[in-house]
């Protein structure tokens, strides 16, 4: 299911900490840090397609943010618009918006 994630395991990028959502032994949701800082991480998150819509993202995402936190960093979650099924992720966890990016074109 997360086999890109190997590349950079085997290349030592910081992608951690890493959480999961386990049924029955295999992961089906992952929460990951797609930037991390100094002060804090943005939250990178994948789920089987078979496994959405089932609160496995939240699971995986609240205990990312908690682990975050235990580091002394800030977790941060974006999405777009569009996606949905993220923002309502982003709520049940108890995100709070704080910013939003639009262009000119």
């Amino acid at each position: 299911g997360f086999s890109w994630m190997i590349p950079h395991l085997m290349a030592g990028v910081d992608i951690g900490p890493i959480t999961a959502t386990v049924v029955s032994g295999s992961a089906v949701s992952i929460c990951y840090c797609a930037r991390l800082s100094p002060l804090g991480a943005e939250a990178g998150v994948e789920t089987l397609d078979s496994m959405r819509g089932r609160g496995h993202a939240t699971a995986a995402v609240a205990a990312w943010a908690t682990a975050v936190r235990r580091r002394g960093l800030l977790p941060l979650y974006s999405t777009s618009w569009e996606n949905v099924a993220s923002q309502r992720v982003a709520e049940k966890v108890g995100a709070v918006c704080y910013g939003e990016d639009w262009e000119i074109e």
